[in-house]
């Protein structure tokens, strides 16, 4: 991996204040929370603040790692908004932060750090302008898988050796009191979730196939209940008519989410933040894969003997392949009962 430092510029060894970006995407967050434990790990006395988006704030403001939180979105957002953002941007500035880490890897995100006069910036290599408004540039590795990534820049940019790549979700009792309210009102015991929602059009899988999915669980084992999670009404409604009796969550607390799926028997997603999700619990995992998501399969896949993924091999799967590899996850016993004993002779 070549390393690049852009002057000579060091990093201080005791930062009194640290701000960490990551101002994008839901599953983008979940492979980047570790950074937060083991900074804290590492600097148990100094102040960390973490840019995010407001999509993915809720997922990690209960994080006790993490002493505030600032929401800036970033690309596009950032300039449309940007007198909005001025505040923000002039409190930064104000902090005088000692160390500033890009974790998404975003020019527009450099750029922050360097109108906001942050004495050392990291971030991942973004071309000649990286020059400009970095101390340290990484460059990231599309072989590795993007956990490791965002512990290689700190490491190398802070002269550090972090390990522990595994995702952190933070909860509090009250998602937890959440959780037990929506199991005990839908008596909840043997159950699989589904998230049916890709916020990339090319990721996405189309409905009938979902539907195939279910009409399969529901007919199969008959002593699993169905929860369909989704913020997109039109798609959960169409499979909702469809099938009866299936338990909608929508637009759900998505720490409430991570202690449901570690309580489930199964979560069949697609490439999206409810699979990063699920594997970060460790959950039992079917991850259905179009064939864009196909050749970054070791660069952001789940990581953990729970997680597998479907493909077609260039092709988009089909429902078949997909109930084929639920039957091999799930307790078989529901289906056996179904199947008639051969005679003895």
């Amino acid at each position: 991996m070549k390393i690049i430092k852009m002057n000579e510029n060091q990093p201080s060894t005791n930062p009194e204040k640290i701000l960490v970006i990551r101002n994008d995407h839901i599953g983008d967050l979940v492979l980047s929370t570790s950074v937060f434990r083991e900074l804290r790990k590492k600097y148990p006395q100094s102040r960390i603040v973490a840019v995010v988006s407001n999509s993915n704030k809720s997922l990690i403001e209960k994080n006790k790692d993490i002493n505030e939180f600032i929401v800036i979105n970033h690309g596009r957002d950032f300039f449309k908004n940007f007198f909005k953002n001025l505040p923000n941007l002039r409190k930064i500035r104000k902090e005088n932060f000692n160390i500033g880490i890009d974790l998404r890897g975003d020019f527009v995100n450099s750029l922050l750090m360097f109108i906001t006069k942050i004495k050392y910036k990291l971030s991942f290599y973004q071309g000649p302008l990286s020059n400009i408004f970095l101390n340290f540039k990484h460059k990231r590795d599309g072989n590795k898988h993007e956990s490791f990534n965002m512990l290689d820049i700190i490491n190398n940019g802070l002269n550090m050796s972090l390990k522990d790549n595994w995702p952190d979700i933070s909860t509090d009792s009250s998602d937890k009191k959440e959780l037990d309210e929506f199991i005990s009102k839908n008596n909840l015991k043997k159950f699989v979730c589904i998230s049916p929602e890709s916020n990339q059009p090319n990721m996405q899988w189309s409905l009938e196939e979902f539907d195939k999915v279910i009409k399969f669980i529901k007919n199969n084992y008959k002593d699993y209940k169905i929860v369909l999670l989704g913020v997109d009404n039109e798609k959960l409604d169409y499979l909702s008519e469809r099938n009866p009796g299936i338990i909608n969550l929508r637009k759900a607390n998505l720490r409430m989410v991570y202690l449901l799926f570690k309580k489930s028997n199964l979560v069949v997603s697609l490439d999206t933040g409810t699979m990063h999700l699920a594997w970060a619990g460790n959950s039992k995992l079917l991850c259905i894969l179009m064939p864009v998501s196909e050749p970054t399969i070791n660069h952001t896949m789940p990581l953990g003997k729970n997680s597998r993924h479907i493909t077609g091999e260039g092709q988009i799967p089909k429902a078949e392949r997909v109930n084929e590899e639920i039957e091999r996850i799930l307790d078989k016993s529901s289906l056996s009962k179904n199947l008639k004993k051969p005679k003895l002779s």
